[in-house]
């Protein structure tokens, strides 16, 4: 029997070796968020995606994105040495710095640049409380 050395954080290499792949083959969901005066603005890549395809749903202060890219159809002789182009589903789920009014949101795609545009609630503005001398 030979002597196996002990590695306690392999797996957990192992799991960020993972996610870098799942990010190099296509996956890559990353997104920008910022204020922009009146309303939140959330930018996402996706290129190569038909735009009916994907979904777009506000859940209280969470922006959800979700869709699929289609497996083409593929001929039986091709003799792939690499295939890295993600197929399927993808979901991301975005949480908001604030309340936004979902029903005025907006969103356009331009080749493969997702933009939603989410307009702030408004409320109540904080009033000022004076202090009274006694």
């Amino acid at each position: 029997m030979s002597i196996i050395r002990w590695r306690p954080f392999e797996d957990l290499e192992e799991s960020f070796e993972d996610i870098e792949a799942f990010r190099a083959n296509g996956w890559d969901l990353a997104a920008d968020v910022y204020e922009d005066q009146d309303k939140i603005v959330v930018e996402m890549h996706l290129p190569g995606i038909d735009p009916d395809k994907v979904n777009i749903d506000v859940d209280e202060n969470y922006l959800r994105i979700s869709g699929s890219r289609e497996e083409s159809e593929e001929k039986k002789e091709k003799n792939f040495f690499k295939k890295e182009i993600r197929r399927g589903s993808f979901e991301r789920v975005i949480p908001l710095p604030c309340a936004v009014e979902s029903e005025k949101a907006q969103a356009e795609c331009k080749e493969g640049a997702l933009k939603v545009i989410l307009p702030k609630k408004q409320g109540k503005q904080p009033s000022k409380i004076q202090i009274k001398k006694k």
